[in-house]
């Protein structure tokens, strides 16, 4: 459902926010939902829509460039993306030599639950943005 939300038809968009918040917060209700009452109707009944967007249409990666964000993002994504290799190298590091880097780890220990969890909050907060985005491109 979250395909057909950024790349069906064009709504308006007080509509496709609302949607956009029952398909989060909604989770599988929300997805039932939004099929009975929005897919279904612009799909149903012999139309053959094609999903994708046509050629001349911009993606949403394009449009951020345009609006100036498109670098704010590249560089919150590539930092996210350093987050998550320096805690994974830290890991293999202690797995590898645990002895040593105990020492390292100690300073960090009260703090190592957290710092994945905050890691996780802010990559499905990333991921969030970026559907919803490429989603209100379409917006009439």
């Amino acid at each position: 459902m979250w395909r057909y939300w950024m790349t069906g038809k064009p709504s308006n968009r007080i509509a496709r926010r609302i949607w956009f918040a029952i398909l989060v917060f909604g989770v599988w209700y929300g997805a039932i939902l939004y099929y009975f009452l929005a897919y279904l109707p612009g799909t149903g009944k012999g139309e053959n829509e094609n999903l994708e967007r046509p050629a001349n249409e911009t993606q949403g990666s394009e449009d951020m460039r345009a609006n100036g964000d498109r670098g704010k993002m590249r560089v919150f994504g590539r930092t996210l993306l350093s987050a998550w290799l320096l805690l994974f190298l830290t890991v293999a590091l202690a797995f590898a030599f645990p002895k040593p880097f105990s020492r390292i780890i100690g300073l960090f220990a009260p703090y190592f639950q957290l710092i994945p969890m905050f890691l996780l909050i802010v990559t499905a907060t990333y991921g969030l943005i970026r559907v919803y985005r490429a989603g209100m491109i379409r917006t009439k």
